[in-house]
């Protein structure tokens, strides 16, 4: 099975947030935001997502381990980030 979602970034307050969207369909919309907060010399860095709506096929997905499925996914983008600003960091030490 796939799904192809359109993203685009709909705000940005520089330093503290992002906010994003993604359609699927003509019916489903995906809302994220990231939030940035300092800690120490680095960044603790929260992402929350919401469906606000969905179309039908979407909803039945979601209704069956689709929410499961997404928070695996965001957990591990969460954890790419992570490692790709520890290498930055590493690399800008040495």
């Amino acid at each position: 099975m796939r799904r192809t979602a359109r993203t685009q970034i709909v705000a940005a307050i520089a330093p503290f947030a992002m906010v994003g969207e993604a359609r699927v369909g003509r019916r489903t919309i995906g809302r994220v935001r990231w939030t940035l907060a300092r800690d120490g010399a680095g960044t603790i860095v929260t992402l929350a997502a919401h469906v606000p709506a969905a179309g039908p096929f979407d909803h039945a997905l979601l209704a069956l381990g689709g929410r499961r499925w997404l928070r695996r996914r965001f957990a591990g983008a969460l954890a790419l980030l992570a490692a790709e600003a520890s290498a930055v960091a590493l690399g800008a030490a040495a």
